[in-house]
């Protein structure tokens, strides 16, 4: 994909290649000399050294010239060039962003209440969740990949990745994507119940006893609900209300029972 300058190193390799030959045949000069006798054994120690030393110094060089080109460690598209033409690289600089066209990847920011649900259970879970991608009319189901064990350094967030194989109608990189996950089928909540704010919940007079206001057929009706869950969001409410529900959120210690009331913009 990309490759250094390699100019001194090649100049570099001749030299060392031509010490290592002579090294060679050096030593195997003074192999036939010392069987007669003619040279002493600290000569020939001397030889078998220099051509150890020639030998790594020409195994070093070629080592140093394999890491001048750099080779994708996949077979993928090439998405972003970073670096031109005799423009000096750094260490741990990018010089070429790639791609695999077989599959797709989608990352996901998750808070660490979310990821201290995904167990060694939880991964081999066969649930799938459905992604829905920008501009593209199909959804797509995508299986769990890997998530990262420390959090971002900038959102604090943890990292999770899904994949998935590449459609017909490729979905490029930077694409936009909405990942609907039911938390309980994929094994990461025992809760069923709805997320509700506090702003829509009243207190009764027994404990545990709690009622939101429903919106139906113009008038203010008093329900019933089952809190589950407090949590930083609001509270979990596992009955009395249901997909589709309109709730009240404002004024409800003003409100009656089968009172008449009128929606404000945006059904508030």
């Amino acid at each position: 994909m990309a490759k250094l300058d390699d100019e001194k190193l090649q100049q570099q390799y001749r030299d060392a290649l031509a010490q290592y030959e002579l090294a060679t045949k050096q030593l195997r000069r003074g192999t036939e000399l010392y069987a007669r006798d003619m040279i002493s054994n600290s000569e020939l120690d001397e030889l078998t050294s220099n051509r150890q030393l020639a030998k790594a110094q020409y195994q070093n060089i070629q080592h140093q010239i394999q890491y001048t080109s750099l080779k994708a460690p996949f077979s993928g598209v090439v998405a972003e060039v970073s670096k031109e033409r005799f423009e000096n690289v750094g260490p741990g600089e990018t010089v070429v962003s790639i791609y695999q066209d077989d599959k797709v990847y989608v990352k996901i920011s998750l808070s660490d209440h979310i990821l201290a649900s995904i167990t060694p259970q939880a991964q081999r879970n066969v649930y799938q969740p459905r992604a829905f991608f920008s501009g593209v009319e199909d959804s797509f189901t995508m299986t769990y990949l890997e998530h990262s064990s420390e959090p971002d350094a900038q959102s604090r967030a943890y990292e999770l990745w899904l994949q998935m194989p590449q459609p017909k109608a490729k979905i490029l990189p930077g694409t936009s994507v909405s990942v609907h996950v039911d938390m309980v089928a994929a094994g990461l909540s025992t809760i069923q119940g709805y997320q509700l704010p506090m702003t829509v919940l009243e207190a009764g007079v027994e404990p545990q006893e709690f009622f939101v206001w429903k919106h139906e057929d113009g008038v203010a009706m008093k329900t019933p609900v089952r809190v589950d869950q407090v949590n930083s969001f609001g509270v979990i409410v596992d009955s009395g209300v249901a997909q589709g529900d309109v709730l009240i959120s404002s004024s409800l210690r003003k409100l009656r029972d089968g009172e008449a009331v009128a929606l404000m913009e945006n059904n508030k």
